[in-house]
């Protein structure tokens, strides 16, 4: 196998490995700097990783940014257990001989609404909301994860009404569910950033598969990985059936080897852990008062 592969198999099982150190323990400060970066770029914020701080454990601020002050809430699926499956996909990156090795299953995803999307926000914060006593302080940022979903249709303009989130009694409640973000409510305390946002749907254009659906049928962890990686300065993705936020540092791994997004298939120009001639194609504002 010529060295350039050697080189492509080799960046992509560091990835893999990656994402299992940042679900660990050790990554917890990557882990929580990871959804605030990506919102603030969505958000078209500009700041430098030295503007993004992470205080102790015991503090109910996970990420603090200027004047904002980040807690920071995932939801996804009960009993998930995202590391073991970054292990597990690490595993089969690290054991495979051949790209057709890493091909997963694609699930059909299903829309979610914009009045769906506000139902899924109030149970991610109902019990952080509860035990949370200086949340009027605290700009609440909501990462969905969900598998299987997207949302669909995402206008430019919440209409509904998100009197509900207001009542929690954050400073704010934002939402990051790549590609977009969304602002629902912010405080006239909030920062302004924010504050300017609030009820606009924003659509990121910086991540390769926003303007179509994934193709149908079997798609790769090698594919993905590679064009998250590979082309683009945004943000590495894990596909974990959803695409869970990994680190941005990871960008430059893959190299010269990229991934073209054409607009039938994406081909992924890899070659064969076993043959030097194989070569695959992958298919692949509202104001919160009180």
């Amino acid at each position: 196998m010529r060295r350039e592969k050697r080189e492509w198999w080799a960046s992509l099982r560091d990835y893999f490995d990656g994402s299992v150190s940042f679900f660990s323990e050790d990554g917890r400060t990557e882990r929580e700097k990871a959804p605030v970066r990506e919102f603030l770029r969505y958000l078209g914020v500009q700041f430098t990783e030295e503007d993004l701080t992470v205080p102790p454990k015991d503090d109910d601020m996970d990420v603090r940014f200027r004047d904002a002050r980040f807690q920071n809430v995932e939801r996804m699926e009960p009993g998930r257990r995202r590391h073991e499956e970054a292990r597990s996909l690490a595993e089969r990156a690290r054991t495979a001989r051949d790209v057709r090795a890493l091909e997963m299953t694609r699930p059909e995803s299903v829309p979610m609404g914009v009045q769906e999307l506000r139902r899924e926000v109030l149970k991610a914060l109902d019990k952080k909301t509860r035990k949370t006593a200086t949340r009027a302080s605290l700009d609440a940022l909501v990462y969905l994860n969900l598998r299987g979903r997207h949302l669909y249709p995402a206008p430019d303009l919440i209409e509904e009404d998100t009197g509900a989130v207001t009542q929690l009694g954050w400073r704010s409640v934002s939402v990051l569910w790549p590609p977009y973000a969304v602002v629902l409510c912010a405080k006239p305390t909030a920062p302004k950033f924010l504050r300017t946002k609030v009820g606009r749907i924003i659509r990121f254009s910086g991540i390769p598969w926003e303007d179509g659906v994934l193709p149908a049928g079997p798609t790769s962890i090698a594919h993905l990985a590679t064009v998250a990686l590979g082309s683009f300065a945004v943000a590495g993705y894990v596909a974990l059936g959803g695409l869970v936020l990994a680190a941005r540092a990871t960008g430059d791994l893959i190299g010269g080897l990229r991934a073209r997004l054409t607009h039938e298939a994406w081909l992924v120009e890899a070659e064969s852990a076993t043959s030097e001639d194989a070569q695959t194609e992958l298919h692949g504002g509202r104001t919160c008062r009180g």
